[in-house]
């Protein structure tokens, strides 16, 4: 169960759409079980500023699900934070929170996580107050989402559910496994990152972002001037054949830091991963 019952993490709803439960007769492959597995946690800051420690932000949120092949969930949640030096480097928040939950069905097994965060306010300053990073965002937020079944089902017409505004069915493009419900990885109903009112600048110098980036999104940071400084946008990795194993990891937003040895570092923002495997 939930360690905290008064979360309420929309759209997930603390809850994985399903489809609904059909017995399927005539199957003669051998008998296998899904193992579901997810993390989640809202953010991980680590920065350095001339060659001094200057902030270290571990996850506050974390959140877990290991090796499960019954129902289970996860649910951790903070009103807000603050840490750091106002006058070197600080992040503050509003609400934090991260999910994760696994069912197991008949036909179709699914598991996901989520994570996010609220009224992000990350600052870094070198010599005179000089802006060295400055990140705020209204919200932050990743899902990683499979669904799927061990083994592929027998020949038949497919099986639609609909639950919290997700659809899909139990057959899939890619084998049995699939991102976003609809055999394509990554396509599913709120598969992806949302980043809401993003402003970033780096040594002063404002970057843009795109609304609603597709996944794994790079902005070339060195166009702005900026040498030493990547960053990503929701960050998607697909790993397993999507047959016997996929797993999904997302990263929101993903910032590596090593500008003129000024300040260097990582900045980690809404990270989420789900797993389903078969066993015999």
């Amino acid at each position: 169960m939930f360690r905290n019952s008064q979360v309420r993490f929309l759209p997930l709803r603390r809850r994985i759409a399903l489809a609904t439960v059909v017995a399927l007769a005539g199957a003669s492959t051998p008998a296998l079980a899904e193992v579901g597995n997810a993390s989640a946690y809202d953010l991980s800051i680590s920065l350095t500023i001339l060659g001094i420690p200057a902030l270290n932000v571990s996850a506050q949120t974390p959140v877990g699900i290991v090796d499960a092949t019954s129902p289970a969930d996860d649910a951790n949640q903070l009103p807000s934070i603050d840490i750091g030096n106002a006058l070197i480097a600080r992040v503050t928040t509003g609400l934090l929170m991260s999910e994760a939950q696994y069912l197991p069905g008949v036909s179709n097994s699914g598991i996901a996580a989520q994570s996010q965060v609220a009224g992000l306010n990350v600052s870094a300053l070198g010599l005179l107050g000089a802006s060295l990073l400055s990140l705020q965002a209204d919200v932050i937020r990743s899902k990683s989402l499979v669904v799927g079944h061990c083994p592929l089902p027998p020949p038949g017409p497919s099986l639609n559910g609909l639950l919290d505004d997700l659809v899909y069915g139990n057959g899939f493009d890619e084998g049995n496994f699939s991102t976003g419900g609809d055999g394509t990885p990554g396509s599913g109903p709120d598969d992806t990152a949302a980043l809401g009112n993003v402003h970033l600048s780096i040594l002063g110098i404002d970057v843009p972002l795109p609304l609603n980036p597709p996944p794994n999104t790079g902005v070339d940071l060195n166009a702005l001037g900026i040498a030493g400084a990547t960053l990503l946008l929701n960050e998607q990795v697909l790993e397993g054949d999507g047959i016997t194993s996929r797993t999904k990891t997302s990263n929101a937003l993903r910032l590596s830091l090593n500008v003129l040895g000024t300040i260097t570092g990582d900045v980690v923002v809404g990270h989420s991963s789900a797993s389903i495997d078969c066993t015999q």
